[in-house]
């Protein structure tokens, strides 16, 4: 795959939101709001008679208790950027946790979109338009980095790794997975949560590292891979770089030494060959102020 030059989009957590709303405010009121939210947020072809099972279930609760988060991160953003005016802004709040409940999946939408007005949404697009904007993945990237996650697992399964080992690196898989899926409220934001659990894993855990190496040095090496690639993803989303900058060096650094154990710590700035193809970490710091 060949990846076009990176073009800065602006976008940010409640532009995401804003969009996510806006949809939902655009569906019709005779209809449950599970079927509104499996549309926005699932599927758009889903029936108003389709029945809701365990497994949609639990996508939505996490997919909406996200949005409630990603409100909370908001609230606390305006109030730093802008605390003289943060009550102004956010007004919108509250009506739109009220809408991103997940208690009531099953009544008729038109209770909930009653508070979706002009004015709230309006309100969300000024705290959009406050905050700071950054980079996108397009849908090419995203799904790019979902099949080598889904090919890493398949290959996990059909290995020969014993079960404690396999069953460590399902889990660090379907980290990512849960943060591929929470992408479109959290933005890269879903990908340094991931990263973070994945590093404090590789640091806790280094006889797990080393005995999958060991034993297993492709799959090994396309872990890591998929850390390095949500590393350089965190390092390109400028919104949350000021967040991010701290932990930056030590999780390049581990991942280096992690690469492959034995065989010299490769720079990122140079991904493996089974790395994604993102521009390298070190063409993507903003450049100091001042």
């Amino acid at each position: 795959m060949t990846t076009p030059p990176p073009v800065e989009s602006q976008i940010n957590t409640a532009k995401r939101l804003h969009k996510i709303f806006s949809n939902a405010k655009a569906q019709p009121t005779n209809i449950t709001v599970h079927v509104v939210w499996r549309r926005v947020l699932i599927d758009d072809t889903v029936q108003p008679k389709t029945p809701l099972n365990n497994e949609t279930t639990f996508v939505l609760y996490r997919s909406l208790n996200a949005i409630v988060d990603a409100l909370d991160e908001i609230t606390q953003a305006i109030r730093d950027t802008r605390p003289d005016e943060a009550e102004l802004y956010l007004r919108c709040i509250e009506p739109l946790k009220a809408v991103a409940t997940p208690h009531n999946l099953n009544d008729g939408w038109a209770a909930s979109a009653k508070h979706l007005t002009s004015e709230v949404l309006f309100q969300l697009e000024l705290c959009a338009n406050s905050l700071p904007k950054g980079y996108e993945l397009g849908a090419d990237e995203i799904r790019d980095i979902k099949q080598a996650v889904m090919e890493l697992i398949e290959q996990v399964k059909a290995s020969d790794l014993a079960k404690p080992l396999r069953r460590w690196v399902l889990d660090l898989l379907s980290s990512v997975l849960r943060s591929i899926d929470l992408y479109d409220i959290h933005g890269a934001k879903a990908f340094g949560d991931s990263l973070a659990s994945m590093i404090g894993q590789f640091a806790m855990h280094q006889k797990s590292c080393k005995d999958v190496a060991a034993k297993h040095k492709g799959i090994w090496q396309k872990l890591v891979s998929i850390a390095g690639t949500l590393n350089t993803i965190v390092i390109k989303a400028k919104e949350w770089y000021p967040l991010l900058e701290a932990g930056r060096q030590a999780t390049t650094l581990l991942l280096e030494q992690l690469n492959d154990p034995g065989a010299g710590p490769p720079s990122l700035d140079t991904p493996p060959s089974t790395s994604l193809e993102l521009p390298p970490s070190s063409s993507l710091v903003p450049p100091k102020s001042g």
